[in-house]
């Protein structure tokens, strides 16, 4: 469950990110160079860099737990119900 958050949190915050990040740099007059004299160009990026961070989380949290568990996703999944085999 906080995998599945984590994931879907880091996913919004990149494309909301590169989708502001692509509105403002059209208004720079120098371009992506000029993005950290404002603060209102920089927002997108800081968005960027933490839903990337929250994607990388989402993995270590993954990877964490199967090795607690001493299973791969793969296997965590044939044991949920209804993805078993038969």
């Amino acid at each position: 469950m906080r995998r599945q958050v984590l994931l879907i949190g880091g996913l919004f915050l990149v494309v909301a990110g590169v989708f502001g990040a692509g509105y403002t740099v059209r208004d720079l007059a120098r371009g992506i160079t000029e993005a950290p004299s404002h603060w209102w160009s920089t927002a997108p990026w800081i968005g960027i860099v933490l839903g990337v961070g929250l994607l990388v989380l989402a993995r270590i949290s993954d990877r964490g737990q199967s090795l607690l568990t001493g299973t791969n996703s793969t296997e965590r999944r044939a044991q949920e119900p209804g993805h078993g085999p038969g």
